[in-house]
């Protein structure tokens, strides 16, 4: 292959490249390092998407800790890991909630905290009732 092939076959390569990029990756790509093109790529989407790099541990010993729904709430919504639906359907499954293939993030958000927090909540307040008046 001569030099010749060499570039035209990387100017093909650079040319699909930049047919797969969208408008807002382009307008970056053409931003970057002060009006010289690079081609560093950006990995940040891949901490948002991973599950094994959430404790899930933790974050339930958090949400047991909450004294109502809502603090249980702020603690999810602490982690913008959690804001993914594939995250929450992991926490789920660890609790071994059920979870049906049409609920939507926010449905199997409350069924977790329902699990978590609601039945302690109904617990205190069936045991706080005074039947004998």
């Amino acid at each position: 292959m001569t030099d010749k092939e060499k570039l035209q076959s990387a100017l093909r390569a650079f040319i699909v490249f930049l047919d797969h990029m969208s408008p807002e990756e382009f307008t970056d790509f053409v931003n970057s390092n002060n009006g010289s093109p690079s081609l560093v790529a950006k990995n940040d989407k891949v901490l948002k998407t991973d599950p094994s790099s959430i404790d899930f541990e933790s974050l339930i010993n958090k949400m047991r800790e909450s004294k109502s729904r809502d603090e249980a709430r702020l603690v999810l919504k602490s982690d913008e890991r959690m804001l993914l639906r594939k995250n929450m359907n992991v926490l789920a499954r660890l609790l071994k909630v059920n979870v049906l293939k049409q609920d939507k993030r926010d449905d199997i958000e409350n069924k977790v905290i329902e699990f978590i927090i609601g039945s302690r909540l109904r617990t205190e307040a069936i045991q706080g009732l005074n039947l004998k008046k």
